[in-house]
C-alpha cells in the first residue's frame, strides 16, 4: 500500500474559509511552517509514502504557499496536494471533496495538466454507499480522473452496555449534555466499530476489483478478462466458473491463467460447446490465488462477475383450482376454499385474517406501506420531513370503492379503491388501488397501483404492502440478490442465485438504527413456520425485507447532530433499543429509493433510482401451503 501524509491538518471551520482564515495571515506562516518540516524530517525516508498533503477545510493563502514551497524546495519528485487550493497553482492535483458525478465527467472531458483525485467521496454514514458504480463508470471512462478516497474505514463509536447487560456502542451525545457532540457523524466507516464489514463494503470491494470480466458478444462460450493491475501478473491464478439455472448448477469447471501481464486482456473460453437450458441461466466467475500473497491468505477472491446468459419468466407449479365461497357479514367479505379462509376489511379495505387449516397466519392486518425508516443520508437531505407524508398511508386512506365478483366457481376477484389525504391537505394527493384475485385451492394474486399522483408529493420512498405474520415465521429461502442486504444503487456484488437464511439474521444492525435487510431483483421467495410455508412470486420480480420488527421500530426522532439540524431535542437510538417483537414483518415491495451515498448531509438518491413518475403498479401471487 501507499500513503498521503497529511500531518498538516489545521481545521479552521470557525474562522470559515473567508478573509478570516489563519491560511491568510502572514503571523500563523511559522505555526504551519513548523507542522510541515516536522512532518518531512519524520517521513522523508519513508519509501511508502507517495505524495505530501498540507492538510484539508482549512482554507488557503500565504501559509499554504508558503509550506507549497517549502516541499517542493526538496525535490524529492513526490507531489504536494492541497485540497482547499482547488485548482491554484500551489497543488500538484486536483483534491476535491464529494464532487458530483456531473462534475468528474466535465472535468474529464476537459484538458487538464493535473489530475483529479477525490481526497474524500461517497460517505459511507449508515445505510449508503449508494451509486459508486455510477462513479466508477466516469472515472474509468477518462485519463484525468484517478478516483478518490472513501470516508471513511471504520464506525468511532465506543463499546458501552446498557442495565440489562447488553452491549452496544455509543457516539456523541452519549457522554453528558455538556460534552462537545457531533451525534453519530463519526459513524460513517465500511465496517462497524469491532471491524465487521457493512454490506456496502462488498460493494466497494466488487466496484474496485481490478479485474474486469465481459463476455465475448461474437462467441458464446468465450469471456474476455481484463488485468487492470499496474503490476501484478496473474499467471498462476486460477479462474473458477458455474453455470447455473434457477440457482442449481448445471456446469462448472476451474482453469490456471498463463502468462498474464498487467494492463493486457485474454479471451478464455470457458466450455467446448453451447449449453442450453430452460429458465433463467447466470455464468458466474471468480478469480482466485491459491497462494498467499502479502496479508491475503490462499484462495482469496480478487475477482468476481455474474454473467446472465439467458432470461425467462419465473413459474411456479399451478395447483388443481377448487370451489371458493365467499360471504358479507357486518361489513367484512369472507373467502373461504380448500384449506384456507381470508377475511377483508370493507372500511380499512386489508386483508384481515388468513387462515390455513384452522391456523390464523397473520398477527396484524396487513397494510399498504410506502415509507422507510429514514437513514442517515434520509436525514442529510430532509427526507424524514419532506416526504413525510408518505408515513402512516394506510392510516389516511379513504376507501371510495369494494366490489366482489365472481370470475367463476372457482374464483373470485375483490377490489378496494382509495382516495390518499394527509393531515390538513383538503385535496387528494394520490389514488391506490388493491385487487386480489383468489382461487379455491388459495392461490392469491394481488395487484397493488398508485396513480394520479399529486405533483408536488411525486417521490416515493417505496411502494409496497406489509404483511404481518406470527413470530414462528422463521426459515427463509429466495431466489434473487444477496446474500447480503442490497439496494437499488447498490446491487453489483449481490448475486442473483438461491439463498436460505433466517428472518432473525435479516437485521442489519447499524450504530444508528435505521432502514435495512432490503433485497433486490427477486424472483421468488419461501417463508416457513411450525406448521406453514409462505410462498411469494413476482410477475417476474419485486423486493422484500424481512424482520422481527415493524419498520417503525428503526425510527429515530431526528437527526442527533446539532451542526446540521435544528432540532433541539438530542436522543440517541442504539442497537441495544432494537428488540424482537412477536411478529413476523414481511414487507413486499415494487421498488424502494437508492440509499444514495454522495453525501450525508444535503444529497438526494439520484433520480435514476428514485420512484418520482405519477403512476406505478405490480403484481405477486402468494399462497400458504
Amino acid at each position: 500500500g501507499f500513503y498521503i501524509v497529511d500531518e498538516a491538518n489545521i481545521e479552521s471551520h470557525g474562522m470559515g474559509y473567508g478573509p478570516k482564515s489563519l491560511a491568510k495571515d502572514r503571523d500563523w506562516i511559522p505555526a504551519h511552517l513548523d507542522r510541515t518540516e516536522r512532518m518531512w524530517e519524520r517521513d522523508k525516508n519513508q519509501t511508502c509514502v507517495v505524495i505530501w498533503s498540507l492538510g484539508n477545510e482549512a482554507g488557503n493563502g500565504i501559509c499554504f504557499e508558503e509550506t507549497y514551497n517549502y516541499l517542493k524546495a526538496k525535490n524529492d519528485g513526490r507531489p504536494v496536494q492541497y485540497e482547499r487550493a482547488g485548482s491554484k497553482w500551489n497543488t500538484d492535483i486536483i483534491v476535491p471533496m464529494y464532487s458530483g458525478i456531473g462534475h468528474l465527467k466535465r472535468f474529464g472531458q476537459s484538458e487538464h495538466k493535473r489530475p483529479l483525485i477525490m481526497c474524500e467521496y461517497a460517505h459511507a454514514m449508515g445505510n449508503s454507499t449508494g451509486n459508486l458504480q455510477d462513479y466508477w463508470d466516469v472515472i474509468e471512462q477518462y485519463e484525468n480522473l484517478q478516483g478518490g478516497f472513501i470516508w471513511d474505514w471504520v464506525d468511532q463509536g465506543l463499546l458501552k452496555t446498557d442495565e440489562e447487560g447488553t452491549d452496544y456502542f455509543a457516539y456523541g451525545g452519549d457522554f453528558g449534555e455538556n460534552m462537545p457532540s457531533d451525534g453519530n457523524f463519526c459513524a460513517n466507516g465500511l465496517v462497524s466499530s469491532d471491524r465487521i464489514p457493512h454490506p456496502g463494503y462488498y460493494e466497494v470491494k466488487k466496484v474496485y476489483q481490478y479485474v474486469k470480466i465481459g463476455l465475448n458478444d461474437n462467441q458464446p462460450n468465450v469471456i474476455e478478462v481484463a488485468n487492470k493491475y499496474s503490476f501484478l501478473n496473474l499467471e498462476g491464478f486460477i479462474l473458477k466458473w458455474e453455470l447455473k439455472t434457477d440457482g442449481k448448477t448445471l456446469l462448472s469447471g476451474a482453469q490456471t491463467l498463463t502468462d498474464f501481464a498487467a494492463f493486457t486482456n485474454q479471451q478464455i473460453q470457458l466450455m467446448d460447446k453451447q449449453v442450453f437450458a430452460e429458465g433463467e441461466v447466470f455464468l458466474n466467475i471468480n478469480i482466485v490465488n491459491p497462494e498467499k500473497y502479502g496479508l491475503l491468505p490462499a484462495n482469496n477472491v480478487y475477482a468476481s462477475e455474474q454473467i446472465q446468459l439467458q432470461t425467462a419468466t419465473p413459474k411456479f407449479e399451478e395447483k388443481v383450482s377448487k370451489s371458493i365461497s365467499f360471504e358479507k357479514i357486518k361489513g367484512i367479505y369472507k373467502v373461504e376454499g380448500y384449506e384456507f379462509s381470508m377475511e377483508f376489511n370493507e372500511k380499512t379495505g386489508q386483508l384481515t385474517s388468513w387462515k390455513y387449516k384452522e391456523k390464523e397466519q397473520l398477527q396484524a392486518p396487513a397494510s399498504i406501506n410506502l415509507w422507510r425508516a429514514p437513514t442517515d443520508n434520509d436525514f442529510g437531505n430532509r427526507a424524514d420531513k419532506r416526504l413525510v407524508h408518505w408515513r402512516d398511508v394506510q392510516a389516511n386512506l379513504k376507501v371510495t370503492s369494494a366490489t366482489i365478483e365472481t370470475i367463476d366457481k372457482n374464483n373470485i376477484a375483490i377490489t378496494f379503491d382509495f382516495d390518499l389525504k394527509k393531515g390538513f391537505i383538503k385535496n387528494r394527493i394520490a389514488r391506490l388501488s388493491q385487487t386480489y384475485k383468489i382461487n379455491g385451492s388459495g392461490v392469491m394474486s394481488m395487484t397493488q397501483s398508485i396513480e394520479d399522483i399529486d405533483a408536488g408529493y411525486q417521490n416515493l420512498p417505496r411502494f409496497g404492502w406489509n404483511v404481518i405474520l406470527t413470530k414462528d415465521y422463521e426459515g427463509l429461502t429466495w431466489f434473487g440478490r444477496g446474500p447480503f442486504e442490497n439496494y437499488w444503487d447498490r446491487k453489483t456484488a449481490a448475486f442473483v442465485d438461491n439463498y436460505s437464511s433466517t428472518v432473525t439474521d435479516q437485521y442489519e444492525a447499524y450504530i444508528r438504527p435505521q432502514e435495512n435487510g432490503q433485497k433486490t431483483d427477486v424472483r421468488w421467495l419461501s417463508l416457513s413456520s411450525n406448521n406453514a410455508t409462505l410462498k411469494v412470486l413476482g410477475e417476474p420480480l419485486f423486493e422484500f425485507n424481512v424482520h422481527h420488527n415493524m419498520i417503525t421500530d428503526f425510527e429515530s426522532p431526528g437527526r442527533t447532530d446539532g451542526r446540521r439540524s435544528k432540532e433541539k431535542e438530542v436522543v440517541n437510538r442504539h442497537t441495544n433499543d432494537i428488540k424482537p417483537q412477536n411478529l413476523t414483518s414481511l414487507q413486499i415491495d415494487y421498488k424502494q429509493k437508492g440509499v444514495g451515498g454522495d453525501n450525508s448531509w444535503g444529497a438526494k438518491t439520484h433520480s435514476k433510482y428514485s420512484l418520482k413518475e405519477k403512476t406505478y403498479s405490480y403484481t405477486i401471487i402468494l399462497f400458504i401451503e
